[in-house]
């Protein structure tokens, strides 16, 4: 069975300091205020459901290594 994930996995530069800064905000917010910055994620083509790996939440870091590990590139 192949698994259709949602969105994109390059972005460009702008893109990922974009992602950055609406996961710190998603951290940091309250329940409502965090569906409204998921989707703002999601208008970019991020879905956080294409590579959380448990149920602890996912933050920059995560984000840094995908990267990393080449799961998500980056277009300059």
């Amino acid at each position: 069975m192949t698994v259709i994930q949602k969105g994109k996995s390059a972005f460009t530069e702008v893109e990922i300091q974009q992602i950055e800064d609406l996961l710190r905000r998603i951290r940091a917010s309250k329940r409502n205020q965090q569906l409204l910055l998921r989707k703002q994620l999601r208008d970019i083509g991020f879905y956080i459901t294409n590579y959380i790996i448990s149920n602890k939440g996912f933050n920059v870091s995560h984000l840094h290594q995908l990267v990393e590990d080449g799961t998500i590139s980056v277009i300059k």
